[in-house]
């Protein structure tokens, strides 16, 4: 033992001398040469360190254990709130610090879209957008102050967040320049960008391979050897689809499906590698893909080598690009290589650069749209070179760009503003507390800073107005100052007024709106505010007799996610001594039940905060408003003015029919070098103006007929007034289109009486809500059906249950692909992979999730699959050839794996449903031991998605026990024929030997339900009385009926219908669908339609469920398909895993369904409270919301009104959405069929058989319950779309079922019972 330590010892002394000599030399040789010597030796220990360096980084994302999740937040359904944090802007601290961020997307056409938003420091933006279509380049630079420093915009370019990692929406409005001939073009681009795998963290996830050879390469770095921060630019990465319109000179709207990556950096402008490299910087982004595959590619480097790279596939298994034989200084130059090579872990790629690429300049960023070869395959592909020492063109930087402050100056400037507004003694009305005074009311040419949560959104706009026409002899702004809201809070006790509203129910809304307002002008707030605003109307205004408009001006007014405008009252031609009486007017006007609801139904609390606006009236000849761009299209070449004689009021206030005069601005190639001329003109069919009297009061007075037929101001004054317009668009606007006030004063002066940012032109298209929730199509010719989920979810889906139940089966169907796999692929909980969302509607991706695991040849296990999920043989050779090229062929040994795995889940499926029984069987929320408060109820629900989930997860699990035991059913009874061989009889004997299971859950509610009429039919006294008390009254009524019948046994049997039963409905996967026990006006309608037909038809026959075999021997021996011995043996071993199968689906589906309905009541309780909190304004809307949108309005987020907008747009769009009509698989980008379509019809159907038999009959067709409801009699044929379980009631009266939909496993009712069925016709 001894020695045995001994010699162990000395080994390691050995081995720690040569380590220690090895370490000595590096040390030695890097000091005498400031090198670590050969390139082995620093590849090695580079890769060392990159290795130990990645596992140092943070993990920022994909925070989530979607493997085995045991929370809500590990599912990752809900965005983290790290990853919301990441999303957001970065608040810069330093001139050096900037954040960049960048869409890029390409198809197969050679259309592309660049747009980059990079923020500086001090709210410095510029914006840079790259457009090509149909071979044509649009671009446009632009840089300014952003008005946000939470969002991405500038301008009208904005990114906006709609759910962080998940999806984005891009959208410009504006002005492109057409880089083939110069000229200008007006364009509208909406996109809605969706992953299609999870973030890359550009510092964890790293590229060891490329980053080890440049490092090696040039690694150089003095005493930071290992300083890899420096290379490596802070940010993420992530690969996915723009989808959306784009429209040019309003012409033809285009659709188009981009691919490509989202870029986000933070940066520092000073440092990068140029400091440790010693040459400029310069960075290159090179993305191809081939669309007639989906792989695709993205290099990025510098100009010392490259530093990341991977290849993609649409089958989500990326790798790391190993090696590239040119380095990244080839694709810097005016001329490309026309070929190179990259390397992967598995297998070379030969690229060839087409010589026919466009590039274009945008300031320091080129962009070279390609046109590529890869391996063989045409592709497109798109190049970003950020060159650090490229001047932008003379011509470009004319054109586009904008004249900006420095952040330097901006701080100097907000530093003068600080300092500036201290106490000044002697100011207005020389009250002593002058600093007080200048809080509460200030005036316009103060300095005081000019913020809207003081002066409220008119009184800052005016303020800025009037600085900006006291340099201006084009126009002027009458003098006034502005009553704060400093005042406002001082003076009203707004804590009782929030408790009021907060304790009043929706239906007592506006009587508190009325009591508020009473106290408010029975309050002596104008007693408390009378002299100080005397004494300012005595400085302003002097001693002359002047006229005044008391105007409100609201906090949330001309936001940009809120207007507010006309909500609030405005008085004119005010008296002085009446102006403390109107002020406290208008204080009480922001609780007229008109502005309340309207802020409430914005997402905005009912107590909101107001300051006034006092100002000279203008004895106006015409006025009106001027817009510079079309307020409906945007477009900023036409300027449109509407006026009329008199005060501008009849115009604000819609009640004349004004003048329409349009300008059109027109320019050589910009906004800034431009001129205006007339354009159309409309002659109003003015009747009346509103004019000022001499008492000061307004009247509205008929128009002479001179005036009628002329035009309020000639062209002259309406070229000056567009002049006017676009100077403060220029100073004023934020690169954005405004609109404005006008009034043209009797002595000829032009006033500007208001300006604000035209706000409706960000509204979100229909195309965007009803693509909002579409998953991301990895390739344009995904093959996509409604096969089986379309039985489940027909029609349309709530936005809710998409954003809930969907993702929860998306992430379910991804663990049991890993589970038969055996591979643990990491699950992707930022994109549906398996159940793709298309225009609401659920679907399954056909080449992800049936045909991963493939022969060289088609198999008959693959056509059993088919027969499955469809009902009929989908499979051909070209969706094999397909489904090949993405997957691969499935090698024996992993075919052996899986088929062990699958065993395995048959074999462990008995006790997770033993599990999943004794958990979700009697699942309940206490719902009446919650606090009463909307953020606990959410929490609450939020906390119980998992118990969906997990239940969920079994469900996918019994989904595939049935599957598999089906087709190993059907592969026995085939006996080795090949699919095209297979007949009528094998398909009768599958839906046979399936039909003969226990208890199946489907199946038995049909059953019941017919006995529930039954004993209405037998004890609800005679058939005139159970017609005329039951079957002709309302469903109301008739339920009501049959709850209290003296007969006990009607109400019990309905008692025990609900308890066993009462958690189903129609679509009842759906949110929004509320269940037969919440809401049992459509069960009793299904009800009062049985109880009919028991009366009307009382000797006809009821089916009922196929009459069991005496045993197993004998249900063998009366199939079709003659057995040999050992098949028959082996099928006999199978039925009870078959019957099992089925039986477990069925219940944990049941399941599955019981505990969404108690999350269902927990959302209706939220909807109720959101209600009483007049947060909604409709319970309804809230599943016309994602779960996290329901979250941010309970927070009063900024995006709160857009959320509500968009939820009461949805809910109007739904029943159209739901006429649309798809087939039953769908190649590529989903669009509904033209019902212009024409339809061959035949004397027979081919179908596929489900249940066997013989009948003759009337045919139905019904294409909804409630239709069959009314015309199905006993007997009847049914020709339907799909059955879902709400169709169930109908079986036992059916002669025969006919369906679009359905698979074998899809209809376990109708093999259970109960008539001849086909499906699939």
């Amino acid at each position: 033992m001894t020695l045995s330590l001994t010699g162990v010892t000395m080994l390691f002394e050995v081995i720690g001398f040569l380590i220690s000599t090895l370490i000595g030399s590096i040390v030695l040789i890097y000091r005498l040469t400031g090198d670590i010597g050969p390139n082995c030796i620093k590849r090695l220990l580079y890769g060392i360190a990159l290795k130990n360096w990645k596992i140092c980084q943070p993990k920022r994302m994909n925070n989530y254990n979607s493997t085995n999740p045991t929370t809500t937040r590990d599912i990752g359904i809900l965005p983290c709130a790290e990853e919301n944090l990441l999303e957001e802007p970065l608040q810069l601290k330093s001139q050096n610090e900037t954040d960049e961020f960048t869409f890029y997307g390409i198809d197969d056409n050679g259309n592309s879209f660049v747009g980059k938003i990079l923020k500086f420091y001090g709210g410095i933006t510029e914006i840079t957008l790259h457009l090509s279509l149909h071979g044509v380049s649009y671009s446009v630079y632009r840089k300014g102050q952003s008005s946000s420093s939470k969002e991405f915009i500038l301008g009208n370019f904005k990114f906006e967040i709609v759910e962080s990692m998940r999806c984005w929406r891009i959208w410009y409005n504006g002005i492109l320049e057409n880089d083939n001939n110069g000229t200008s073009v007006h364009a509208v681009i909406n996109f809605l960008w969706k992953p299609f795998d999870s973030p890359m963290d550009s510092r964890r996830d790293i590229n060891i391979n490329l980053l080890t050879n440049f490092c090696t390469n040039y690694g150089n770095f003095g005493s930071n050897l290992f300083d890899f921060a420096s290379v490596l630019t802070d940010g993420y990465t992530q690969f996915g689809a723009h989808h959306g319109t784009i429209r040019i000179d309003e012409g033809q709207e285009e659709g188009l499906y981009l691919y490509g990556f989202r870029l986000r950096k933070w940066d520092f402008i000073s440092l990068g590698i140029q400091g440790k490299f010693g040459f400029p910087k310069q960075e290159l982004e090179l993305f191809g893909m081939s669309g007639s595959d989906g792989k695709a590619f993205r290099l990025v480097g510098t100009n010392g080598g490259w530093i990341d790279g991977s290849r993609l596939f649409p089958s989500n298994k990326n790798f790391h690009i190993t090696q590239v034989d040119l380095e990244p200084e080839a694709f810097l130059q005016k001329s490309l290589p026309k070929l190179f090579t990259f390397s992967d872990e598995h297998r070379s790629v030969l690229i060839e650069i087409w010589p026919s690429f466009q590039t274009r300049t945008l300031r320091d960023m080129e962009v070279v749209s390609l046109k590529l070869t890869i391996n063989g395959r045409s592709g497109r592909g798109i190049l970003l070179r950020k060159l650090g020492n490229l001047l932008t063109s003379s011509r470009f930087s004319t054109i586009i760009d904008t004249t900006v402050i420095s952040p330097t100056h901006v701080m100097e400037k907000a530093e003068s503003a600080f300092f500036d507004n201290k106490p000044q003694q002697g100011g207005p009305g020389k009250l002593e507390k002058a600093w007080k005074v200048e809080s509460e009311i200030v005036s316009f040419n103060s300095t005081v800073e000019k913020d809207i949560s003081v002066m409220g959104g008119k009184g800052a706009s005016l303020a800025q107005l009037y600085q900006l026409s006291g340099d201006s002899k084009e126009f002027k702004t009458a003098k006034g100052f502005c009553v704060t809201t400093a005042l406002f809070k001082r003076n009203l006790p707004l804590d009782e007024f929030r408790i009021m509203f907060s304790n009043s129910k929706t239906s007592e809304l506006d009587q508190t709106c009325l009591e508020v307002m009473k106290r408010i002008k029975l309050s002596n707030a104008r007693s408390h505010i009378v002299s100080m605003i005397g004494s300012w109307i005595d400085d302003t205004f002097g001693e002359i007799e002047v006229k005044l408009a008391v105007r409100s001006s609201g906090v949330l007014e001309d936001g940009s996610e809120l207007s507010c405008a006309g909500q609030n009252e405005t008085f004119l031609g005010v008296l002085p001594q009446d102006v403390a009486g109107k002020v406290v007017d208008c204080w009480a006007s922001l609780f007229t039940p008109q502005s309340v609801r309207y802020r409430l139904n914005h997402g905005q609390p009912a107590v909101s905060e107001m300051a006034v606006v006092v100002q000279e009236m203008v004895h106006a000849s015409a006025a009106g408003v001027l817009f510079t761009a079309d307020p409906r299209t945007g477009n900023p070449f036409k300027l449109m003015i509407s006026g009329n004689y008199g005060l501008g009021e009849s115009v604000v206030s819609a009640k004349c029919d004004p003048d329409t005069i349009s300008l059109l601005r027109t320019s050589e190639n910009s906004r800034s070098v431009m001129k205006l001329e007339i354009g159309e003109k409309r002659l109003g069919k003015k009747k009346s103006k509103i004019i000022l009297n001499e008492d000061g009061l307004t009247s509205e007075v008929d128009m002479t007929d001179e005036e009628s037929r002329s035009f309020c101001i000639n062209d002259k004054v309406a070229i000056d007034l567009g002049e006017i317009a676009i100077r403060i668009e220029q100073e004023l606007g934020e690169l954005k289109p405004v609109d404005i006030e006008w009034a043209l004063h009797e002595n000829g002066s032009i006033y500007i009486l208001q300006c604000r940012n035209i706000t409706s032109l960000d509204s979100w298209t229909d195309f965007e809500l009803i693509h909002e929730a579409d998953s991301a199509y990895v390739t344009t010719f995904e093959r996509l059906t409604h096969a089986n989920t379309g039985e489940v979810m027909p029609g349309v889906t709530s936005p809710l249950s998409l954003s809930v139940v969907l993702k929860l089966l998306d992430i379910g169907i991804q663990h049991q692909t890993n589970l038969r796999s055996g591979i643990s692929t990491p699950i992707v909980p930022y994109t549906n992979q398996k159940c793709i969302v298309s225009r609401q509607r659920i679907l399954l991706n056909i080449l992800n999730v049936m045909f991963s695991s493939l022969d060289k040849e088609i198999n008959t296990s693959q056509v059993a699959s088919d027969l499955s999920i469809f009902g009929h043989r989908v499979l051909d050779e070209s969706l094999h050839a397909l489904a090949v090229e993405r997957h691969g062929i499935t090698p024996p040994w992993k075919k052996l794996k899986e088929l062990k795995n699958l065993i395995m889940t048959v074999w462990r499926s008995q006790a997770e449903m033993e599990k999943v029984t004794k958990i979700y069987s009697n699942y309940s929320i206490p719902l009446d031991k919650i606090k009463e408060d909307t953020k606990t109820v959410y929490q609450t629900i939020t906390d119980r998605i998992f118990d969906l989930y997990d239940v969920c997860r079994s469900h996918c699990m019994m989904s595939v026990v049935s599957t598999v035991t089906q087709m190993f059913a059907l592969l026995t009874l085939a006996q080795g024929r090949k699919a095209d061989d297979w007949d009528s009889d094998i398909y009768e004997d599958v839906s046979k030997v399936l039909s003969v299971c226990m208890d199946v859950e489907s199946a038995d509610l049909p059953t019941t339900m017919d006995e529930l009429a039954k004993i209405i039919g037998e004890n609800g006294g005679s058939s005139t009385e159970i017609l005329t008390n039951f079957v002709e009254k309302s469903p109301m009524e008739g339920f009501d009926w049959i709850s209290t019948h003296e007969q006990k046994i009607i109400p019990e049997s309905l008692k025990d219908f609900f308890e066993k039963h009462g958690h189903r409905c129609i679509s009842e996967l759906d949110l929004m669908r509320k269940s037969w026990r919440s809401d049992p006006i459509p069960f009793v309608t299904l009800l009062q339609s049985l109880v009919r037909n028991k009366v009307k038809y009382q000797n006809s026959k009821t089916n009922g469920p196929k009459s069991n075999f005496p045993n197993d021997e004998a249900l063998l021996n009366s199939l079709h398909t003659r057995l040999s011995f050992t098949a028959k043996r082996f099928l006999k071993f199978m039925l009870p895993f078959c019957r099992r199968g089925v039986w477990s689906r069925e219940k944990t589906k049941s399941y599955l369904v019981r505990t969404g309905d108690q999350l269902k009541q927990a959302y209706e309780r939220l909807a109720y409270l959101m209600v009483k909190d007049h947060l909604l304004p409709d319970s309804k809307l809230l599943y016309f919301m994602s779960h996290q949108q329901i979250g941010q309005l309970l927070e009063r987020h900024p995006s709160s009104p857009k959320i509500l907008y968009k939820a009461m747009r949805k809910m109007k769009l739904l029943p159209e959405l739901n006429k649309e009509k798809y087939p039953e698989i769908t190649i590529g980008i989903r669009e509904p069929v033209d019902e212009d379509t024409k339809v061959e019809f035949g004397d027979s159907i081919t179908a596929t058989p489900v249940s066997s038999g013989k009948v003759q009959a009337k045919v139905k067709v019904c294409m909804s319950i409630e239709e069959a409801s009314k015309i199905i009699e006993p007997g009847d044929i049914l020709i339907t779309h799909g059955t879902d379980i709400g169709w169930s009631p109908f079986f036992p009266i059916l002669g025969g079922i006919v369906t679009e939909l359905g698979g074998l496993i899809s209809h376990a009712a109708l093999s259970q019972c109960f008539c001849p069925t086909l499906f699939h016709f």
